[in-house]
Formats: C-alpha cells, sequence, structure tokens
C-alpha cells in the first residue's frame, strides 16, 4: 500500500466527487458531509 500512497491521496477526492454525482441533490447537509468525510479522509492519508 504504501508504494501507491501518492496515487491514492491523488485519486480518491476524484472517487469521492465521482460518488457525489450519484448522491439525491436534494439533501445539503448530507453532500456537505459526505464531502467532508472525502476530505478528511484525504487528509489522513496524507499523513
Amino acid at each position: 500500500m504504501a508504494d501507491n500512497l501518492l496515487s491514492i491521496m491523488t485519486f480518491f477526492p476524484l472517487v469521492g466527487m465521482i460518488a457525489l454525482l450519484f448522491l439525491p441533490q436534494d439533501n445539503d447537509a448530507m453532500l456537505k458531509s459526505f464531502a467532508l468525510a472525502v476530505s478528511l479522509i484525504t487528509f489522513l492519508i496524507s499523513l
């Protein structure tokens, strides 16, 4: 996993954005929470 860490850190936000497109658009709080979760996971991967 350490060999692919940079690739995972680079493409995880892209995967999160694609997943965000399939969530219902009427619930703003859920969309913001999901985006925050993806950002925090990306940050934790970078550590």
